[in-house]
């Protein structure tokens, strides 16, 4: 009697468990992708606040130079150089808040913020008098990338300002204008809707939108570019014309700050992506003019800039002619390269992609990279969900695949031949967050896993309602966990 008491209370248990799943599945159904937009402002507003405020200036990767750079682009410099490298001519007060504040604490986990630090950055002010300074690693990104920083510095950039409020508001220009565009995306995008609110969730998304960093402008324009991609792919009416130029616009731009972006463009070679009037015709030569359209100028004007800004990048034996003629002589060593590039750095890769902040010296349990990687798993899983319905819904499109796959492999060859000594078998510089810009592009790219049954009694609704659950909860834990963190990386000694 007893035992069959506890069999109906264990039954009844699976079945409360079951319908809860199937109503997260049903609720799920009903959030289209301007109430997910919502729900990632909502979310991610208050993360970017705290980090903000929290995070002492000049931690962020290379953000002296971002802020030098952001400053060159005030002046009128669009890409930096003077005689004695990359750089060029910067106000001693920039330097005077910026150097002391970064030496202290970058790479130094054991050093904590202390309000005479505090006090002394705030009372250091514009002189008007400029010296000659190296900023190299970001001479060569174009000026619209600094737009939020120059507009603080057109606000407060008279000499007697504190740099502390330059600083400051530039950061909180930098996040109002990333999260509009996060936002943005959301709300265009059909089946990268949920993979873009995640990644733009993660605490090295909002860290770097919280910064002085050119990465703010450029991943989100990047979300924004694969958000018209996608749209484009599920209008069954074909592509606008005003689709296809602001599809070609933002590749520009994003190409031109990161090269290896560009390949994103070969996503015009979709079947999915409907061009011209008569919509059952592929017309390679229509999709060709608009790829090459797009590729030609990102590379010429990405090339003159980096040949402007050459001296920015000074690492001894380092050559891209010698790197290419060594593979050209040994071709099959690229196969090393990889295999020891990943089996050095693999993990070090997902990690900085889902949240190591500050220089690199700001790391979560492992624990916490596990569980966001998996989130990052679901989030591709359900994405499909507003595709229902459409041409693509249970579609696999392996332009778009390519062209994510191939632009992170450019990642890793761009970086070989730029800042990699001549055959070395582990590629340097590789850095994860030059991947949260592309990874959304894989949602664009496989057929949908709980894409359909969402609010009936299935399987399929009680796996979707189950990733939903994670997925909407997660980054409230991941909040909880940002603050611990970051609290005790810069305040709290050991």
């Amino acid at each position: 009697m007893l035992r069959d008491q506890r069999k109906n209370i264990k039954y009844m248990n699976l079945v409360s468990a079951k319908n809860f799943l199937c109503e997260i599945g049903r609720i799920f159904e009903s959030i289209n992708s301007k109430k997910l937009a919502l729900i990632y402002l909502i979310m991610a507003v208050p993360q970017a606040i705290f980090l903000l405020i929290a995070t002492p200036p000049m931690q962020s990767p290379d953000a002296i130079n971002h802020f030098m750079r952001a400053y060159q682009v005030y002046s009128l410099g669009n890409v930096g150089s003077y005689k004695g490298g990359a750089g060029g001519l910067v106000d001693t007060g920039i330097i005077s808040f910026s150097a002391p504040l970064a030496a202290k604490l970058a790479f130094h986990y054991e050093n904590k913020i202390s309000k005479t630090d505090l006090d002394k950055s705030q009372a250091v002010q514009l002189t008007g008098k400029k010296v000659e300074s190296a900023f190299p690693n970001t001479v060569q990104y174009p000026f619209y990338g600094y737009l939020p920083q120059v507009a603080s510095f057109i606000i407060l950039g008279r000499s007697g300002n504190q740099v502390y409020k330059i600083y400051f508001l530039a950061c909180a220009l930098n996040i109002l204008s990333a999260l509009f565009l996060t936002y943005l995306s959301i709300r265009k995008s059909v089946r990268t809707s949920m993979a873009i609110f995640t990644m733009g969730l993660l605490p090295m998304t909002l860290s770097l939108y919280a910064s002085v960093s050119q990465d703010a402008l450029l991943i989100s324009t990047c979300f924004l570019f694969i958000a018209i991609a996608d749209s484009m792919m599920s209008e069954p009416g074909g592509s606008s014309n005003k689709s296809i130029r602001l599809f070609a616009i933002l590749a520009v731009l994003i190409g031109i700050a990161r090269p290896p972006y560009i390949i994103l463009a070969f996503t015009i070679f979709s079947p999915l992506i409907r061009v011209g009037e008569q919509h059952s015709l592929y017309k390679l030569k229509v999709r060709l003019k608009i790829f090459f359209c797009i590729v030609l100028p990102a590379l010429i004007a990405g090339l003159l800039m980096f040949l402007r800004a050459r001296g920015g990048i000074a690492v001894a034996d380092v050559s891209a002619a010698g790197q290419l003629a060594e593979l050209v002589r040994h071709p099959l060593f690229i196969f090393n390269v990889a295999r020891d590039t990943l089996a050095t750095n693999g993990i070090s890769y997902i990690q900085s992609t889902l949240a190591v902040l500050g220089w690199f010296d700001t790391r979560y349990p492992n624990v916490y990279y596990v569980a966001s990687a998996s989130v990052v798993i679901f989030s591709l899983a359900v994405s499909t969900h507003w595709s229902v319905g459409t041409h693509r819904s249970r579609s696999f499109d392996s332009a778009a695949l390519l062209s994510v796959v191939f632009a992170m492999l450019g990642v890793f060859f761009a970086l070989y031949l730029t800042w990699t000594k001549v055959g070395a078998s582990v590629i340097d510089g590789v850095q994860g967050r030059y991947f949260i810009a592309l990874l959304p592009m894989f949602a664009a790219s496989i057929p949908g896993i709980f894409s359909s049954g969402l609010g009936k009694s299935n399987w399929s609704s009680i796996g979707g309602g189950a990733l939903m659950t994670v997925i909407l909860v997660f980054p409230v834990f991941s909040f909880g966990m940002t603050v611990y963190e970051i609290i005790g990386r810069y305040y709290l000694s050991a």
